[in-house]
């Protein structure tokens, strides 16, 4: 694994730790803005690092993630205890995207 990549992942782990702990607070704490918008970066910043590698599954699916938490930051969309346990799952597949695009595994459908 080259050194980009190595801190590629590194940063990836960050975010999604990022996403992970936001969501955790909200699911105990309630919504708040600051981890909407927590969570908002983290997607865009993975969907942006990700660009720069073509990992296009990964930036495909964060670009929906991330589009669907900017309608949430603009109150368009609430934040429902179901949509918070969907962004989570979403940051699992996130982690499972960016973990076979560096692996240069196929991604199933």
């Amino acid at each position: 694994m080259t050194e980009e990549l190595k801190l590629f992942l590194e940063d990836s782990d960050e975010q999604l730790n990022f996403m992970e702990s936001a969501l955790i607070n909200m699911q105990d704490q309630g919504v708040n803005e600051e981890d909407i918008g927590a969570l908002f970066r983290a997607m865009h910043t993975i969907k942006g690092t990700a660009g720069m590698f073509s990992f296009d599954d990964v930036v495909s699916f964060a670009h929906i993630a991330e589009n669907l938490l900017s309608e949430v930051r603009a109150q368009k969309v609430e934040l429902t205890p179901e949509l918070i346990s969907l962004f989570l799952l979403c940051k699992d597949h996130t982690e499972s995207l960016i973990s076979a695009s560096i692996d240069q595994n196929p991604i199933d459908d």
